[in-house]
């Protein structure tokens, strides 16, 4: 699709609602949480899967973001790792100036705190030996 993105905007716009992208960032939230968690501990999925009574496809759907949480489940995973959950109403208009601030001084996106736990492999000087 040729175009700028405004016209990808509008287009993407006439298929997901802002509730999908919105509940789409806070399944992020909560994998990109279960991920750490389970890095800082030095489990893996299938130890944490046991830890956590469920089976290691679940951990990986979990981590995924293919798992659409309930409150409930939200709730026993909470209970089980010893945290809490927060939910807070927020007016969108004040929502979004805290994150036009915050987006210049944070580097805690879900997808960023992943990332800071995984080791970084050594990158090749030779793309032929990859491949």
């Amino acid at each position: 699709m040729k175009g700028n993105t405004k016209e990808m905007y509008e287009f993407i716009s006439n298929y997901i609602s802002k509730s999908d992208i919105y509940a789409a960032s806070v399944i992020a939230k909560i994998s990109a949480f279960i991920i750490n968690y389970r890095y800082k501990t030095g489990m893996t999925q299938k130890e944490f899967a046991k830890f956590m009574g469920v089976t290691q496809g679940m951990i990986s759907k979990w981590e995924s973001a293919e798992y659409n949480f309930s409150v409930e489940s939200i709730a026993q995973i909470a209970e089980k790792l010893g945290v809490t959950v927060d939910i807070t109403f927020t007016p969108k208009q004040e929502y979004l100036a805290n994150a036009r601030i915050n987006s210049h001084y944070r580097q805690d996106t879900p997808w960023a705190q992943v990332l800071s736990f995984v080791p970084k492999a050594p990158i090749p000087t030779d793309l032929n030996a990859v491949a």
